[in-house]
Protein backbone atom coordinates (compact mmCIF):
# COMPACT_ATOMS: atom_id res chain seq x y z
CA UNK A 1 0.00 0.00 0.00
CA UNK A 2 1.63 2.98 -0.93
CA UNK A 3 0.38 6.68 -0.69
CA UNK A 4 1.53 9.94 -1.76
CA UNK A 5 1.01 11.19 2.32
CA UNK A 6 0.54 9.67 5.12
CA UNK A 7 -0.12 11.82 8.04
CA UNK A 8 -0.18 10.60 11.56
CA UNK A 9 -2.77 11.76 13.93
CA UNK A 10 -6.24 13.07 12.68
CA UNK A 11 -6.85 16.70 14.72
CA UNK A 12 -6.97 19.98 14.23
CA UNK A 13 -3.59 20.12 12.60
CA UNK A 14 -3.14 16.71 10.91
CA UNK A 15 -6.98 17.93 9.13
CA UNK A 16 -6.07 21.46 8.37
CA UNK A 17 -2.85 19.93 6.00
CA UNK A 18 -4.88 17.66 4.56
CA UNK A 19 -7.85 20.28 3.78
CA UNK A 20 -4.53 22.35 2.00
CA UNK A 21 -3.21 19.87 -0.01
CA UNK A 22 -4.17 17.97 -2.74
CA UNK A 23 -2.62 14.21 -3.29
CA UNK A 24 -3.06 11.53 -5.73
CA UNK A 25 -3.30 9.18 -2.63
CA UNK A 26 -2.71 9.84 0.82
CA UNK A 27 -3.65 8.46 4.44
CA UNK A 28 -4.73 10.08 7.93
CA UNK A 29 -4.15 7.36 10.67
CA UNK A 30 -6.20 8.00 13.65
CA UNK A 31 -5.99 5.98 16.93
CA UNK A 32 -10.03 7.04 17.86
CA UNK A 33 -12.36 5.61 15.91
CA UNK A 34 -13.51 9.42 14.80
CA UNK A 35 -11.78 12.53 14.07
CA UNK A 36 -11.05 15.76 15.71
CA UNK A 37 -12.44 14.84 18.75
CA UNK A 38 -10.67 18.00 20.51
CA UNK A 39 -11.53 20.67 17.92
CA UNK A 40 -15.26 19.60 19.01
CA UNK A 41 -14.19 20.83 22.75
CA UNK A 42 -12.27 23.40 21.58
CA UNK A 43 -13.46 26.92 23.18
CA UNK A 44 -16.22 24.86 24.67
CA UNK A 45 -17.42 23.82 22.08
CA UNK A 46 -17.30 26.96 19.98
CA UNK A 47 -13.95 26.58 18.41
CA UNK A 48 -11.72 29.57 18.89
CA UNK A 49 -9.97 29.51 15.68
CA UNK A 50 -7.65 32.48 16.16
CA UNK A 51 -7.72 36.16 16.66
CA UNK A 52 -7.65 39.43 15.68
CA UNK A 53 -4.76 41.91 15.81
CA UNK A 54 -1.00 42.26 14.40
CA UNK A 55 0.90 39.25 13.85
CA UNK A 56 3.83 40.61 15.28
CA UNK A 57 2.38 40.47 18.52
CA UNK A 58 1.71 36.89 19.07
CA UNK A 59 5.08 35.35 19.34
CA UNK A 60 5.63 36.49 22.65
CA UNK A 61 2.31 34.57 23.32
CA UNK A 62 4.32 31.20 23.56
CA UNK A 63 6.51 31.65 25.72
CA UNK A 64 10.32 31.21 25.32
CA UNK A 65 10.15 29.30 22.29
CA UNK A 66 7.69 32.30 20.78
CA UNK A 67 10.68 33.96 18.88
CA UNK A 68 11.59 30.50 17.28
CA UNK A 69 8.30 30.22 15.30
CA UNK A 70 7.90 34.21 14.43
CA UNK A 71 8.69 33.64 10.88
CA UNK A 72 6.00 31.03 10.63
CA UNK A 73 3.17 33.12 12.46
CA UNK A 74 4.33 35.60 10.11
CA UNK A 75 4.33 33.33 6.86
CA UNK A 76 0.99 32.21 7.67
CA UNK A 77 -0.85 34.69 9.38
CA UNK A 78 -4.34 35.04 11.31
CA UNK A 79 -5.44 36.92 8.44
CA UNK A 80 -4.62 34.05 6.16
CA UNK A 81 -6.14 31.58 8.50
CA UNK A 82 -9.64 33.26 8.52
CA UNK A 83 -9.83 33.79 4.92
CA UNK A 84 -8.51 29.94 4.73
CA UNK A 85 -11.90 28.79 6.98
CA UNK A 86 -14.19 31.23 4.94
CA UNK A 87 -13.27 29.93 1.75
CA UNK A 88 -13.78 26.41 3.54
CA UNK A 89 -17.46 27.81 3.93
CA UNK A 90 -17.30 28.96 7.39
CA UNK A 91 -18.63 32.18 7.41
CA UNK A 92 -16.91 34.04 10.73
CA UNK A 93 -17.21 36.28 13.52
CA UNK A 94 -15.11 38.69 15.84
CA UNK A 95 -15.49 39.46 18.92
CA UNK A 96 -14.96 42.55 21.15
CA UNK A 97 -12.23 41.01 22.79
CA UNK A 98 -10.91 40.34 19.06
CA UNK A 99 -11.31 36.44 19.32
CA UNK A 100 -12.35 34.56 16.28
CA UNK A 101 -14.99 32.12 16.01
CA UNK A 102 -17.48 30.54 13.50
CA UNK A 103 -20.19 32.12 13.24
CA UNK A 104 -22.56 29.72 14.17
CA UNK A 105 -20.46 29.16 17.39
CA UNK A 106 -20.14 25.38 16.77
CA UNK A 107 -16.98 23.62 16.23
CA UNK A 108 -18.87 20.67 14.36
CA UNK A 109 -18.71 23.62 11.82
CA UNK A 110 -15.14 23.56 11.39
CA UNK A 111 -14.40 20.15 11.69
CA UNK A 112 -17.20 19.05 8.96
CA UNK A 113 -15.47 21.90 6.02
CA UNK A 114 -12.04 20.51 6.73
CA UNK A 115 -13.30 16.98 6.44
CA UNK A 116 -15.15 17.70 3.43
CA UNK A 117 -12.18 19.27 1.80
CA UNK A 118 -10.02 15.99 3.44
CA UNK A 119 -11.74 13.55 1.03
CA UNK A 120 -11.98 15.96 -2.05
CA UNK A 121 -8.59 16.20 -1.49
CA UNK A 122 -7.86 12.41 -2.11
CA UNK A 123 -7.30 11.18 1.78
CA UNK A 124 -8.25 7.79 3.26
CA UNK A 125 -8.81 7.70 6.74
CA UNK A 126 -7.83 4.82 8.73
CA UNK A 127 -9.35 4.93 12.04
CA UNK A 128 -9.04 3.30 15.59
CA UNK A 129 -5.53 2.28 14.62
CA UNK A 130 -2.20 3.41 16.27
CA UNK A 131 1.21 3.54 14.16
CA UNK A 132 4.11 1.60 15.91
CA UNK A 133 6.54 2.05 14.11
CA UNK A 134 8.31 4.97 11.53
CA UNK A 135 11.23 4.52 9.44
CA UNK A 136 11.98 6.73 6.09
CA UNK A 137 8.75 6.01 3.82
CA UNK A 138 7.08 3.43 5.68
CA UNK A 139 4.56 3.86 8.59
CA UNK A 140 3.30 0.77 10.19
CA UNK A 141 0.64 0.20 12.42
CA UNK A 142 -0.52 -2.84 14.84
CA UNK A 143 -2.38 -5.12 11.43
CA UNK A 144 -0.31 -3.47 8.27
CA UNK A 145 2.69 -1.57 6.92
CA UNK A 146 2.57 1.63 4.81
CA UNK A 147 4.06 3.00 2.23
CA UNK A 148 4.93 6.50 1.60
CA UNK A 149 7.14 9.54 0.30
CA UNK A 150 5.93 11.82 2.98
CA UNK A 151 5.21 11.38 6.73
CA UNK A 152 3.73 13.88 8.31
CA UNK A 153 3.38 13.30 12.92
CA UNK A 154 0.17 15.51 14.06
CA UNK A 155 -0.27 13.44 16.98
CA UNK A 156 -0.49 16.16 19.20
CA UNK A 157 0.27 16.39 22.78
CA UNK A 158 -1.20 14.65 26.28
CA UNK A 159 -3.75 17.11 26.89
CA UNK A 160 -7.95 15.45 26.78
CA UNK A 161 -6.76 11.85 26.58
CA UNK A 162 -9.89 10.92 26.10
CA UNK A 163 -9.85 12.28 22.57
CA UNK A 164 -6.95 10.53 21.89
CA UNK A 165 -4.12 12.30 22.71
CA UNK A 166 -1.92 10.45 25.01
CA UNK A 167 1.36 11.42 24.03
CA UNK A 168 2.58 7.86 22.92
CA UNK A 169 4.24 8.53 19.53
CA UNK A 170 6.48 11.11 21.59
CA UNK A 171 7.88 7.65 23.13
CA UNK A 172 8.78 5.68 19.74
CA UNK A 173 10.39 9.23 18.47
CA UNK A 174 12.46 9.57 21.34
CA UNK A 175 13.50 5.97 21.20
CA UNK A 176 15.12 6.95 17.32
CA UNK A 177 16.68 9.69 19.27
CA UNK A 178 14.56 12.77 18.87
CA UNK A 179 14.93 15.05 21.32
CA UNK A 180 11.63 15.52 23.98
CA UNK A 181 11.82 18.18 26.17
CA UNK A 182 9.23 16.93 28.84
CA UNK A 183 5.84 17.46 28.70
CA UNK A 184 3.87 19.54 31.64
CA UNK A 185 0.07 20.12 31.06
CA UNK A 186 -0.22 24.07 30.47
CA UNK A 187 -3.99 25.93 30.58
CA UNK A 188 -5.20 23.93 33.41
CA UNK A 189 -6.76 25.15 36.91
CA UNK A 190 -4.65 25.51 39.86
CA UNK A 191 -5.31 23.82 43.32
CA UNK A 192 -4.15 25.18 46.75
CA UNK A 193 -3.92 23.80 50.48
CA UNK A 194 -6.61 25.35 52.62
CA UNK A 195 -9.13 26.86 49.60
CA UNK A 196 -11.68 28.45 50.96
CA UNK A 197 -13.55 29.51 48.14
CA UNK A 198 -15.28 26.38 47.09
CA UNK A 199 -18.59 27.68 47.46
CA UNK A 200 -18.20 30.86 45.38
CA UNK A 201 -17.85 28.56 42.04
CA UNK A 202 -17.94 30.98 39.02
CA UNK A 203 -17.10 34.33 40.91
CA UNK A 204 -14.50 36.16 38.22
CA UNK A 205 -12.18 38.85 39.10
CA UNK A 206 -10.74 41.38 35.86
CA UNK A 207 -6.95 42.48 36.17
CA UNK A 208 -5.79 40.58 38.49
CA UNK A 209 -1.85 39.85 39.14
CA UNK A 210 -0.42 36.84 39.32
CA UNK A 211 2.53 35.47 40.26
CA UNK A 212 3.65 31.47 40.92
CA UNK A 213 7.17 31.36 41.68
CA UNK A 214 9.11 33.84 39.67
CA UNK A 215 6.52 33.79 36.61
CA UNK A 216 4.37 36.90 36.87
CA UNK A 217 1.20 38.22 34.65
CA UNK A 218 -2.05 39.68 34.58
CA UNK A 219 -5.59 38.69 33.76
CA UNK A 220 -8.77 37.61 34.67
CA UNK A 221 -9.15 35.14 37.43
CA UNK A 222 -11.90 32.53 38.15
CA UNK A 223 -12.75 31.01 41.17
CA UNK A 224 -13.96 27.40 40.71
CA UNK A 225 -15.03 24.67 43.34
CA UNK A 226 -12.13 23.24 43.68
CA UNK A 227 -9.17 26.12 43.21
CA UNK A 228 -8.30 28.74 40.57
CA UNK A 229 -8.59 29.37 37.23
CA UNK A 230 -9.39 31.71 34.46
CA UNK A 231 -6.95 33.46 31.79
CA UNK A 232 -4.29 34.54 34.48
CA UNK A 233 -3.81 31.36 36.25
CA UNK A 234 -4.18 29.30 33.01
CA UNK A 235 -1.34 30.78 31.54
CA UNK A 236 1.13 30.43 34.42
CA UNK A 237 -0.53 26.43 35.18
CA UNK A 238 2.33 24.82 33.40
CA UNK A 239 4.95 26.41 36.55
CA UNK A 240 2.35 25.22 38.73
CA UNK A 241 4.14 22.60 40.87
CA UNK A 242 3.48 21.22 44.42
CA UNK A 243 4.74 22.97 47.46
CA UNK A 244 4.96 25.81 44.89
CA UNK A 245 4.06 29.47 46.16
CA UNK A 246 0.67 31.25 44.01
CA UNK A 247 0.62 34.73 44.99
CA UNK A 248 -2.75 37.08 43.84
CA UNK A 249 -3.07 40.79 44.00
CA UNK A 250 -7.01 41.06 44.17
CA UNK A 251 -6.14 44.78 44.38
CA UNK A 252 -3.81 46.97 43.03
CA UNK A 253 -0.15 45.88 45.49
CA UNK A 254 0.83 49.65 45.04
CA UNK A 255 -2.59 51.28 45.87
CA UNK A 256 -2.58 53.22 49.52
CA UNK A 257 -4.05 51.55 51.86
CA UNK A 258 -7.94 53.26 52.38
CA UNK A 259 -9.00 55.57 55.21
CA UNK A 260 -11.09 53.71 58.33
CA UNK A 261 -11.57 56.62 60.58
CA UNK A 262 -14.98 57.58 61.15
CA UNK A 263 -16.64 55.00 58.36
CA UNK A 264 -19.93 53.46 59.87
CA UNK A 265 -20.12 50.74 56.89
CA UNK A 266 -19.66 47.18 57.60
CA UNK A 267 -15.92 45.72 56.73
CA UNK A 268 -17.56 43.52 54.39
CA UNK A 269 -19.57 45.69 52.94
CA UNK A 270 -16.69 49.06 52.74
CA UNK A 271 -14.53 46.59 51.24
CA UNK A 272 -16.47 45.31 48.41
CA UNK A 273 -17.48 48.90 47.42
CA UNK A 274 -13.99 50.84 47.32
CA UNK A 275 -12.40 47.80 45.76
CA UNK A 276 -15.54 46.60 43.44
CA UNK A 277 -14.80 43.00 44.89
CA UNK A 278 -17.87 40.61 45.12
CA UNK A 279 -19.43 40.58 48.33
CA UNK A 280 -19.49 36.83 49.27
CA UNK A 281 -15.64 37.06 48.32
CA UNK A 282 -15.08 39.53 50.81
CA UNK A 283 -17.28 37.63 53.21
CA UNK A 284 -15.34 34.61 52.85
CA UNK A 285 -12.06 36.28 53.37
CA UNK A 286 -12.40 38.42 56.24
CA UNK A 287 -13.81 35.15 58.03
CA UNK A 288 -10.84 32.98 56.26
CA UNK A 289 -8.74 35.63 58.36
CA UNK A 290 -10.69 35.24 61.90
CA UNK A 291 -11.97 39.14 61.16
CA UNK A 292 -15.56 40.04 62.23
CA UNK A 293 -16.73 41.19 58.93
CA UNK A 294 -19.80 42.43 60.81
CA UNK A 295 -18.17 44.77 62.55
CA UNK A 296 -17.55 48.81 61.19
CA UNK A 297 -14.61 49.87 59.64
CA UNK A 298 -14.09 52.59 62.56
CA UNK A 299 -14.11 49.98 65.50
CA UNK A 300 -11.81 47.20 63.71
CA UNK A 301 -8.25 46.93 64.91
CA UNK A 302 -5.35 48.61 63.19
CA UNK A 303 -4.11 45.07 63.14
CA UNK A 304 -6.75 43.13 61.40
CA UNK A 305 -7.74 45.72 58.74
CA UNK A 306 -3.71 45.89 57.90
CA UNK A 307 -3.83 42.50 57.53
CA UNK A 308 -6.88 42.16 55.52
CA UNK A 309 -5.68 44.99 53.04
CA UNK A 310 -2.20 43.08 53.02
CA UNK A 311 -4.29 40.09 51.99
CA UNK A 312 -6.06 41.15 49.16
CA UNK A 313 -2.67 42.82 47.99
CA UNK A 314 -0.68 39.82 48.24
CA UNK A 315 -2.63 36.71 48.99
CA UNK A 316 -0.34 33.70 49.07
CA UNK A 317 -1.07 29.96 49.27
CA UNK A 318 0.36 26.91 48.65
CA UNK A 319 -0.06 24.92 45.42
CA UNK A 320 -1.19 21.72 45.94
CA UNK A 321 -1.47 20.65 42.23
CA UNK A 322 -3.27 20.87 38.86
CA UNK A 323 -6.08 19.73 36.99
CA UNK A 324 -3.62 18.07 35.24
CA UNK A 325 -3.75 16.37 31.45
CA UNK A 326 -7.45 15.81 32.02
CA UNK A 327 -8.08 19.45 32.22
CA UNK A 328 -5.29 20.76 30.63
CA UNK A 329 -6.02 22.71 27.11
CA UNK A 330 -2.97 22.32 25.60
CA UNK A 331 0.77 20.45 26.55
CA UNK A 332 3.76 21.74 27.39
CA UNK A 333 6.97 20.05 26.07
CA UNK A 334 7.37 17.76 23.07
CA UNK A 335 9.76 17.64 19.88
CA UNK A 336 12.63 20.08 20.80
CA UNK A 337 12.92 22.66 18.49
CA UNK A 338 16.74 22.07 17.81
CA UNK A 339 15.02 18.97 16.18
CA UNK A 340 13.25 20.73 13.50
CA UNK A 341 13.71 23.15 10.40
CA UNK A 342 11.76 25.48 11.40
CA UNK A 343 11.21 26.94 7.51
CA UNK A 344 9.53 23.57 6.69
CA UNK A 345 8.36 21.64 9.81
CA UNK A 346 11.04 18.79 8.48
CA UNK A 347 12.68 16.41 11.32
CA UNK A 348 16.61 16.45 10.52
CA UNK A 349 17.26 13.62 11.17
CA UNK A 350 14.60 11.67 9.24
CA UNK A 351 14.08 12.08 5.23
CA UNK A 352 10.59 13.19 4.24
CA UNK A 353 9.20 13.11 7.94
CA UNK A 354 7.82 16.36 9.21
CA UNK A 355 5.84 17.45 12.51
CA UNK A 356 3.20 20.15 13.16
CA UNK A 357 0.89 21.10 15.79
CA UNK A 358 0.96 20.15 19.24
CA UNK A 359 3.57 17.52 19.04
CA UNK A 360 5.94 20.04 19.11
CA UNK A 361 7.31 22.14 22.48
CA UNK A 362 5.38 24.89 21.69
CA UNK A 363 2.58 26.08 23.87
CA UNK A 364 0.24 29.12 23.05
CA UNK A 365 -2.00 31.48 25.26
CA UNK A 366 -5.68 31.10 25.75
CA UNK A 367 -7.62 32.38 22.98
CA UNK A 368 -6.95 31.04 19.83
CA UNK A 369 -2.77 30.83 19.93
CA UNK A 370 -2.62 26.93 19.56
CA UNK A 371 -4.68 26.57 16.98
CA UNK A 372 -3.31 29.04 15.19
CA UNK A 373 0.00 27.26 15.40
CA UNK A 374 -1.43 24.53 14.06
CA UNK A 375 -2.59 26.32 10.87
CA UNK A 376 0.49 28.13 10.07
CA UNK A 377 2.86 25.19 11.10
CA UNK A 378 0.50 22.72 8.71
CA UNK A 379 0.98 25.24 5.81
CA UNK A 380 4.59 25.35 5.74
CA UNK A 381 4.34 21.50 5.13
CA UNK A 382 1.65 21.79 2.37
CA UNK A 383 3.91 24.76 0.92
CA UNK A 384 7.51 22.72 1.07
CA UNK A 385 5.82 19.46 -0.15
CA UNK A 386 3.55 21.01 -3.16
CA UNK A 387 6.79 22.82 -4.27
CA UNK A 388 8.85 19.93 -4.05
CA UNK A 389 6.26 17.69 -5.84
CA UNK A 390 7.95 14.68 -3.74
CA UNK A 391 4.48 12.19 -4.86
Amino acid sequence: MKYDMIIIGGGAAGLLLASAIKVNKGLIIESQKSLGNKLLITGAGSCNITRMGDIKEFPKMYGENGKRIRKALYKHNNIEFMKYAEDLGVPLIVREDNKVFPKSMKSKDILDALLAKVYKNGFELLKGSKAIDIENGIVKTENDTYYTNNIVIATGGKSYPNTGSDGYLLKLLEDKGIKIVELKPALTPVFVENYTYKNLSGISFNNVSIKIDDKETSGDLLLTHKGFSGPSILRLSEFAVPGGNLVISYIDKNGETPKRDGVSKSLTNYISEIYDLPKSFVSKTVFALNINGNQKVSRISNNDFSKLIKHLKNAEYTISGTGGFRNSIVTAGGIDLDEVDLKTMKLKKFDNVYAIGEILDINGDTGGYNLQFCYSSAMLVANTIDKNKSF
